[in-house]
Order: C-alpha cells, then structure tokens, then sequence
C-alpha cells in the first residue's frame, strides 16, 4: 500500500511513503470533534516472506455523547485482515467470520438499539475498514487487529516489512518484532528510535515503548539479503501443515528485451491522485524514455474519460505535458479499455509498442475491475496509499510495476512489458493447493502450499531446484497457512460476486476478511441469538449459554409465512389509499382559509388564519387550532385490523393517518433566497383534458408568453453562502478560464470537504460550464472508497443533470453495497423508469423494453418483500409507481411490449393525480419532513396528513433516508409552496450536512406525466427552506417567494465578510442604520437585528426582542 522504497537507478535512492491519518478527519458541520487515536501496541512476526501483524488501537472520545468510529486501517499490497477483537466489559472479545451482507445488518442494527457491535470490513484494493460502537463520551474503546502480508523484495535479493504508522499523535506507542531465524544476516530497523535486534536463538526480536509521539515514517524491517533459495514449515491449530518455498529468479536466464519504437502512457488524473509526489513517477518515465529508441511518444490522460491523445517530441516534452497536469474528478476504467479497444480497432497501435499505465488502480465510478483488450502490452505503474494492485494485475496479465513493493529501475520496466517472468510450472508429488505459479515474479520465485502427506518433494520448472518438505520439521504457527489465503482471496477478490461461495468458505476456515465476509463482534446473548450467529469459542461462557439457547429456542416462521402475511398487510393500506383517493373532493368555493376563532400569533399578536402554519407576519410556526378535519372520517391504520400472523413486528411503526408525535415549535429567521444551478428540462408532452403542462426551468416571462393562465412549477436550486463561491464569482469576472484556475487553487484547501465539490459543481453548471460540473462533482466518488451516501448523491445529482446512464451505473453500485436497504432498490428502479421513457421517445424499443422490465422487477421485490424497515411505507410506493410503470407502457404502440405482469390482487389501479412531490435524503437515522402549503394556506405536513381538499402526505420517516410524498388529484388554483424540514439527526457519528432530493411530478399517472428533480443541502437541525412552488392559474411565482431558509441557524459565521449580511438580511440603509460598525434592522413583531462588523469582518449578529430577552445568531 505505500510507497515504501523507490529505485529508478542504481544508485538506491530510497524515499519513505505518505503518513495518513486512520481515523476519518472529513470536515463536517456537527458540533462533535472527531474522535482521535490516542494509542498504538503492534506486535509483528515473520516467517520467512510473510508476516503477521497485530495492531491494538486505543480510540478516544472527546465529546459529550457516545458516537460511532469509522477507522479506515492502510495494509500492505496483497495484506489480508485474518482477527479481530474489540473490548466488552474490559475483555477483548474475538470477532466471528460472518457473511459481509449479514454482518454489516447485525452492525448497523445494534448500533440504532444503543449497543456494542463492533465490525472490520474489505472496503476496496488494500483498505480495509473498522466501525466500533459506541465510543463513550469522554471515554475510549480497545480494537485489536490482526493481518498477514507478504514482505516486499528489494533489489540485491533483501526483503522489507513496512508496518504503517497514524499520522495522528500518539500518547503511547509499544512495538515488537519478532523474525524468525534464516541462514542470513541479522535484520535492521528504521522508524524507531534507539534498540536494534537482539539474537534469542529462533529468532531475533525487538521492542520499544514511547510515548508522546507523532511518527515521521512507517517502522521499516530489513533482511539485508535472503537465503538464495529456502523452505519453511508451520502446522496450524487444526494440524495441516503448511509449506513456504521460494528461489532467487536471477538464477534464470533472462530473455532479450525487443526495441519499443512507439509508446503510449496512460496517465491518471483522478482527485485521488491530486495530493500524491509525482516525482518519481516522472523520474522513472524519463529514464525509461531516455534510455529507448522511442520514436512515437503519446500522453492519454484519462479519468471519468480518455482524452484526445497528445503527441510528444521527446521525454522532456512528455514529462514536461505530464507535470502540467491537473487532478479532478473520478476513476472509470471501462471509459479507458474502450478508448484502447478503438485503437485497435482502428489500427492506430504499432507493433513492439508499449503501454505504461501509471494509476493507483481504483476504479471509483462502474466499481469494476479493469479489463483491456488482449493485443495490447500494458504495464501498470502502481503508487498510491490506497490502491487496487490485484486488480492491475490480472488485468495487464501480472506486468505490475510497483513503486511501492521493490526497487527497479527502466531496464526492469521494459523487461516486464514483453518478458514477463512467472514461475511456470512446480512439479513433484506429495502436496496440494499450491498458490504462486503463472503470476509475475518480482525478484523471488514463491509459492505456498498444503502438505498432503508425511513428506514431498517440490521442483521449480524454470530453474531446476528441488526442495525436501517434511512434517516433522513444522513449527507451530499460522502465518504461512494464513498467507496462502490470503493470496487465494486476492485471486478471487477481484471477480468477488463470482467467487462469492469460494470466498465465503475461505474465512470461516481462515478467519479472513474478504470482499464476501467481515468480522463482527456482538455483546449479549439476545444479539448472537437475534441474528443466528455462533459466538467465538474463545469467549467460553457466551458460547456456553448460546450453545444452551440453542436447544430450547422455537422455529421462526417461515420466510414464505412472513411474504403472506406482509402481502395481506399491503393490500389492506392499498384500500385504504384507494379510498383516500375515491373519496369526494370539496366544492372549490368552499372558504377554508377564513378564521374560525381569534387565532393570535403568540410571538407577534398578527391574526393568523385556522389553516395556517406559519404567521403571515414573523414567520413563526404555530398550533393547527382542534377542529374535526376529513382524516376523522377515515379509519387509523394499526394492529385492531392488521393481520400480524406470526410476525406481530410488522405493525411497529406503521402510519397513523390522523396522528402526529410530539415536536418542538421553531422560529423561523430570514435568510437570503440564493439562485445558481440551473434546473432540468423535461421533454414536451402532450396536453391532457386536464393540462399541468410545467414550464420546468423557464424564467417567468418566458413561460408566461407560452402559457398566460396555465399550471407552472418552478424550484428553488442551493446555493449556499460559502466562501469559496464568493472567490469564484470574482474569478469569473477575469474570465471563465480564471474561474476553474481558481477552483483548483481553492480545491487544495478544500479537497477533504464533499460540500466543496458539490457547491463548486453547482456553480459550474450555473455558469454554462455542466461538462466541468460533472467532472467536480464526481470528486465525491473519490473521498471514501464505497461510501453510499457520497454515492447516492453524486448519483442524485447526475440524475438532476440529465446524466441518467452514469446516475444508473452509481445506484448499482449502492443498491449492492446496501442490498437490504429498500430505498437503494427503489433508487435504481426510478431511474430505469426514467430511462425507459426516455428511450421510448428516441424511438429506441429494445433499450426501452429492457429498461421498463428491469425496473418493474425491482419495483415488484419493493413491494413484495417484508423489509426489516418500514415495508408498509415503501411498499405502498413502490405499488403505486409498479402501477403508473405499467400503464405507461400499455399506452404505448410497441413492435414487441414489455412483459409487466400486474403485481397480484387486490393491488391493481393507477392513482393518477395533478402534483405528486417525492423528498428522498442520503442520511441514515435522520428525520427530515416534507412541507407543502396548499393555495388556501393550509400545511400538509406529518401532524396533518389529510388536508381538506384532499392533499396526502404519506407515513412519517424518522429513521433515514424516506422518502416522504405529498400527493394531490385535483389541485387548487393558486400557488403551491413546497419546503423541507430538517428535524434531527440520530445519527451517532459526527455527521454533516444532510442531502435532499425533490422530485416534483405533474400529471402523475397519465400520459403526459413530467418531472423535475432537484437536490438541495440541510446544514443544521431545526432548518427549513424552500425547495419549490407551483402556480396553477398563471401567477407570478417570483411574487410568491420567500426566504430560502427559515432555519434559526443563519447562514451569516464570524469572520464573514460584511457584505454577506446584505446578502442575508437586506441593505440595513433600507430598514435599519450602519453607525460605527453596527448594522441594525428593524424587523415585524417588534424585534431588532443587530450586526457588530469590525475591519470589514462579522463579529456578532444578535436579535433583540420587544419585552428584553435577546436571541446570539452569531458570535
């Protein structure tokens, strides 16, 4: 994983790797601090060229409250995490092999109940990651973790162990080293200071103590110079014994390296790659370009794509063009082997022509392994801390080129390119499962084998030597048994959904973590039986009670029994919608907006209307006044008519039509209505009998010369008040190349941040740059390796850019990291809907067939199966969109129609309705609620569900994601307002900014249905801002807008610059005065504003009530 030693010649210049920091330091907006690795024990052991390395991680917690950890730990290439402990009740507790899908469910259940899991996962390449739960407030957890690597070969027949060290300060570090005896000098060690080996007689061992310390570069172990060739034996606790064997290659003789007459590189230009020393890349590549009779040099820069290649003179042209270019955006490699198919296709490629890939190997957007096309020679130069080395591997057919793993210079480049050396074949008797033959060689020919028998004689093809093997010489130990799995899941991992059976039995036999298995530490004896997993055996008393349990505990209802019961629940809330929908709507004259009684806002004293939820005056929220409403008249949904069978858990949490948990009343504060990215135009469609004919993303007069009296909706894109905008508006008056100059000048301060990306990429597409745009904003894909809520909405926001394909090639990759998540189902599906639609109306049937059956099948397992979570709410959802789906495409001429079957009685019919409103969020454990404020004033919210005339919104969600619907079938005429409310976040981590995404659709249900989606930010607990109106009788809406954010939390912080208080609340010369740096604003109700600016700079911004009190907005 890191770039341990670099030789680009002879002369052994070694440079040490990057420190990085293990636990997660991303920026974020929560008022917790992150948690910090306070201490660090590591024992390590080597056998021969592998090792074993156990790390202890004392994790502490600075906060009032406990929180969750995510410690991302870097590993060697080929590493393997193989134990796992965490400390219950001061007892370190081992993890238990589990299924990675399973584990992480049990995980993140536990989590959400308040217990103590713990969890260590593959995440990508060499990344693996370790989620603890919870870390007490102002207390510490204790994580051990255990993994075995291969050491790394350096040129004159050595070997290194480089164990990683935390950028954070430690309070103490403990490290010993114990390397058993070879026929070899003694080895040394770097990284700490003072004690070397001492000799004990089977080994020699090290061990050091200090505290305080910040490490300045990993502890690096070297065997100066390895035996030329030598075996070793270890039995392991099941009593197989395990074999190690290994040669010096440059007792082979080498081939002739051809003449390489043309040379193309490939160069990686993803942000992953933006913060990496590119020098000895660039050092290798003139060396390598220096020393050959090129006479064709190309530069292809790729990423999210492969740019037009670039045709150099000579090395220090093509050096020159390399060190001249900037990092962004995301790796998709599918993007670079079609570029390269095109060559060779189109015979742009020459004969003896190389191919130098320098990359880090991670394919951040499709999520796939590399694949290029056979007739080219490709060698992968590897650097990076966080890299996919196997993948590279088995793609370029084993020439890897690791900066990291050995020093080589350019004659060892070419020689790889086209003679590659592998140790071809072992011959003998007497062994089994032998690991090593047919891959690259970097030094040492090695493999690693099962002793069938009592003895075996092992010969390597390529240079004759035959080794003795025999039992009776094995040690105790499981390093080499453990290494040869782990090189068996590095085979497999990179096809991992294939291997998935094979991977699975690998680590309950090994106890390895695998892209298929994880380990998982559980607390109480109720979470081990919950889940059906078997306690770790060195826990004896859990296991005893488990063991015990086991016998007297009744059988589950079958899975069969819980679809039955789950399918009669659905079908009773599909009646119950249906006769929502059915019944009567009120005459239009009907007043509803008139007082019933002398409502008073009892912040202001303004008179407020019955139907009202906010006053006209202050904008503070009220109580709805208690009169009968038409949800009296419609039944509760709950257990008296729920047939729970035996799955009684089924009803928790089930709607309450009428009803509404306890909240807390905010005031709403004004905040500034920001404008920026530009929003998604739908395709035309035909009127209706009755037209809600949107003039998505048309300016006002625009779409009133069209349609002078017609429904139109218009939403309000984010655009927050952040400092780095401000720096690209005054870029973008030099010019638009001085704005993306700015942008990557901005991008060194802020490339941890996904805020930054997902702002800048907003401001871009304002600015007619949406190409840039896409290409900042996939920068998400690139901060934490298979995060799915970065990926959700990167993959929301290509969906409201129009990029609906690459949006789809996202929501795969989330909806299999979170299979059990129904929500990352339903995302896929909406997208193949869209998509299918889309290719109707370009005449293309077969794609749109396709797209319509794939997203009716997925809709259909919505609906169909008994989620964990919440499978009444989403699977009224997906019932209602499998329907409109279905009709969509009976409507439609086709030369052959989809196959959608209906979903099953009782569950037939299409709610078509005028306005249909979707707020989705990517954040898990957190409340958000959507708002929409009918024409006549009243509010469809949680606490009032039904309207009078006939507005829904659907079950409340207070647990993540959503989402939350606001349905109308015949709207009003006038304005309709729509806002989201963050209410809080359960979250127990530091979280930050929540990420919304509306879909707003017209004519839902009917032939000339219309969307738009736009995403928005919620920064702050208790904030509410608009995301869109409606008009349905032609009016104005920029007469009807209103703040964007009505939080209490202002957008205005200390240190801002002045003018972002006209930006927020207004010209103070307008309603107020600006005397000695203090800016004042009279507002309703009595109160006053107050700004203290000083040398141009926010102080303090107050507000001060009538009657005295006073309320700090900043300070």
């Amino acid at each position: 994983m890191f770039e341990f030693i670099r030789h680009f010649t002879r002369s052994h210049v070694q440079t040490y790797p990057t420190l990085v920091h293990w636990l997660d330091t991303t920026p974020v907006q929560s008022k917790d601090k992150p948690c910090r690795l306070a201490e660090l024990n590591l024992e390590a052991h080597v056998s021969g060229l592998y090792a074993q390395v156990t790390q202890t991680l004392v994790i502490a917690n600075p906060n009032n409250r406990s929180l969750s950890v995510s410690v991302t730990v870097p590993m060697p290439d080929r590493a393997v995490v193989c134990g796992y402990a965490l400390d219950i009740d001061g007892q370190l507790i081992d993890g238990v092999v589990v299924p990675k899908e399973k584990a992480r469910v049990a995980f993140e259940t536990e989590q959400r109940r308040g217990a103590d899991p713990g969890l260590v996962e593959s995440v990508k390449g060499n990344a693996y990651q370790t989620r603890v739960y919870p870390v007490p407030g102002h207390g510490s957890r204790t994580v051990r973790l255990t993994y075995v690597a291969p050491l790394l070969l350096t040129e004159a027949n050595g070997a290194v162990l480089d164990l990683p060290m935390p950028q954070e300060h430690l309070a103490k570090r403990t490290i010993r080293i114990d390397v058993e005896r070879l026929d070899c000098p003694a080895p040394a060690v770097t990284g700490i200071d003072g004690p070397q080996f001492t000799d004990l007689g089977t080994c020699w061992s090290i061990a050091s103590e200090e505290t305080d310390v910040t490490a300045a570069a990993p502890v690096r172990v070297a065997l100066p110079e390895l035996p030329a060739s030598f075996v070793l034996t270890q039995r392991d606790d099941d009593g197989t014994v395990w074999f190690s064997a290994s040669e010096q290659a440059s007792r082979v003789k080498t081939k002739p390296v051809p003449d390489i007459t043309s040379l193309t590189v490939l160069w990686d230009v993803s942000g992953s790659r933006a913060a990496m020393d590119h020098a000895a890349e660039l050092e290798l590549l003139r060396s390598y370009c220096s020393g050959a009779s090129i006479r064709t040099m190309r530069l292809v820069p790729f990423g999210d794509g492969a740019e037009p290649p670039c045709t150099c003179s000579n090395a220090d042209e093509l050096v020159r063009k390399v060190g001249a270019l900037r990092y962004d955006g995301a790796t998709d490699f599918r993007a670079l082997k079609d570029f390269l198919t095109e060559l060779v296709d189109t015979g742009n490629t020459e004969p003896n022509e190389a191919f130098i890939l320098f990359t880090d190997g991670m394919d951040t957007l499709s999520g796939k392994a590399a694949t290029f096309p056979d007739p080219l020679a490709i060698i992968a130069v590897v650097s990076g801390s966080q890299r996919d080395t196997e993948s590279l591997r088995q793609a370029c057919k084993g020439r890897v080129f690791d900066l990291a793993n050995a020093p080589k210079d350019a004659c060892d480049l070419a020689r790889m390119l086209f003679c590659p050396e592998t140790l071809s074949a072992v011959l003998g008797e007497g062994f089994a499962d032998v690991v090593g033959i047919g891959s690259g060689v970097d030094g040492r020919f090695a493999v690693i084998g099962r002793l069938a028998g009592q003895t075996a004689a092992i010969t390597f093809e390529n240079t004759g030597t035959t080794f003795k093997v025999s039992a009776d010489d094995a040690r105790l130990g499981c390093t080499i048994a453990r290494a040869w799995a782990a090189q068996r899941v590095a085979q497999l991992s990179t096809h991992a959904d294939d291997n998935a059976d094979e991977l699975l039995a690998l680590g309950r036999r090994h106890g390895v973590v695998s892209p298929s298995t994880s380990l998982l530490v559980l607390e109480t004896l109720d979470q081990w039986l919950r889940y059906d997993i078997e306690p770790p055996s060195t826990w004896a008393s859990m296991h005893r009670k488990w063991t015990d349990a086991q016998s007297g505990r009744m059988n589950l209802s079958s899975e069969a029994e819980r679809k039955a019961v789950h399918l009669r629940n659905l079908r009773a809330q599909w009646s119950q919608l249906q006769d929502w929908y059915n019944r009567p709507m009120p005459e239009p004259e009907t007043p509803v907006s008139d007082a019933r009684g002398d409502r008073r806002c009892t912040y202001c004293g303004a008179a407020i209307s019955d139907n009202a939820r906010f006053c006209p005056q202050c904008g503070t929220h009220v109580d709805m006044p208690a009169y009968a409403s038409p949800a009296d008249s419609l039944p509760t949904v709950g257990q008296s008519w729920l047939d729970t069978g035996s799955m009684a858990p089924v009803s928790e949490g089930l709607p309450n039509m009428s009803g509404s948990r306890p909240r807390m009343h905010m005031r709403m504060a004004s905040a500034p209505v920001f404008s920026g990215a530009p929003m998604m135009a739908m395709a035309d469609a035909a009127e209706s009998d009755r037209p809600f004919d949107a003039a998505f993303g048309a300016a006002p007069d625009e779409a009133s010369a069209t349609t002078p009296t017609g429904p139109r909706v218009q939403v309000q894109p984010w655009m927050p008040n952040a400092p780095y905008l401000g720096a690209l508006d005054t870029a973008q008056a030099r010019g638009p190349l001085a704005a993306i100059d700015a942008y990557f000048e901005l991008r060194r301060e802020y490339a941890a941040s996904p805020s930054f990306f997902i702002d800048c990429a907003g401001w871009f597409m304002a600015h007619d740059a949406k190409d840039f745009g896409i290409r900042v904003l996939k920068n998400l894909a690139e901060l934490r390796i298979e995060d799915a809520g970065l990926l959700r909405v990167l993959a929301w926001r290509l969906r409201e850019a129009g990029d609906l394909e690459q949006a789809l090639v996202i929501l795969k990759r989330v909806q299999s990291l979170r299979p059990e998540d129904s929500q990352s189902h339903r995302d896929v599906a909406l997208v193949l809907d869209e998509l299918a639609r889309k290719a109707y109306a370009c005449h293309d049937e077969d794609t749109s067939r396709a797209y319509a059956e794939e997203a009716a099948a997925i809709y259909r397992k919505i609906a169909l199966t008994p989620w964990d979570r919440r499978p009444m709410a989403i699977g009224l959802f997906a019932v209602e969109e499998y329907n409109v789906l279905r009709a969509w495409a009976e409507a439609q001429t086709w030369s052959a129609a989809p196959r959608l079957e209906p979903l099953a009685a009782g569950l037939e019919g299409v709610l078509a309705c005028d306005l249909r409103v979707t707020l989705a969020w990517d954040a898990d454990e957190t409340d958000i609620d959507l708002h929409v404020t009918e024409p006549c004033g009243e509010e469809a919210y949680y606490g009032n569900r039904l309207t009078y005339h006939g507005g829904r919104v659907s079950e409340d969600i207070t647990d993540g994601y959503g989402p939350e619907v606001y349905e109308i079938r015949k709207a009003e005429d006038g304005v309709y307002t729509v806002r989201a409310h963050y209410y809080a976040s359960h979250q127990q981590t530091v979280f930050g900014p929540a990420t919304c995404t509306l879909t707003v659709y017209t004519d839902w249900g009917r032939p000339n249905q219309k969307q738009q989606v736009v995403s928005t930010r919620l920064e702050n607990e208790r904030q509410m801002i608009l995301v869109g109106t409606a008009s349905y009788n032609g009016e104005d809406l920029d007469a009807h807008n209103e703040p964007t954010d009505t939080s209490p939390n202002s957008p205005v912080m200390k240190g801002a610059d002045a003018s972002v208080l006209i930006q927020a609340y207004g010209n103070p010369d307008e309603g107020g005065t600006c005397v000695d740096g203090q800016w004042v604003w009279h507002l309703a109700g009595g109160r006053t504003r107050i700004a203290l600016v000083r040398d141009g700079k926010v102080e303090r911004v107050v507000e001060s009530m009538s009657w005295g009190e006073e309320m700090i907005i900043v300070q």
